[in-house]
């Protein structure tokens, strides 16, 4: 659930604002980055990918692995816009009837939330 572009639309836009709201969301808001990851994935995403950018990394996989990489990447090198489209372009891929990968998908859309909108 992309929850901070929601928070920001009612004019949340800072921890403090969130707290004093007392509104029960903090598994999502608190979610630390190293929680979109997979942990299955963190060998070989060190051992074949962890040099590269994320557009070497999404051309480099097919779109499920890259789903499964890209959150090991340092946040400086996750590009929001990049990440954006590959969300678009794999949309069909967040419903579990489409893909056994929808989990990723779905932790990844939440990465871009918390990148694009968090705090």
């Amino acid at each position: 659930m992309p929850v901070f572009k929601y928070l920001r639309s009612i004019g949340i836009n800072s921890n403090e604002e969130y707290k004093a709201l007392e509104l029960n969301l903090d598994k999502v808001v608190n979610r630390e980055l190293k929680n979109f990851r997979v942990k299955m994935y963190s060998a070989p995403f060190f051992r074949n990918y962890r040099h590269m950018s994320m557009p070497e990394v999404i051309s480099a996989c097919t779109p499920e692995n890259a789903s499964a990489y890209i959150p090991f990447l340092p946040k400086d090198k996750i590009d929001l816009n990049v990440l954006r489209q590959f969300l678009i372009d794999n949309i069909e891929k967040i419903h579990y009837k489409n893909s056994t990968y929808a989990s990723n998908f779905r932790k990844l859309a939440a990465l871009y939330d918390k990148l694009r909108w968090g705090w």
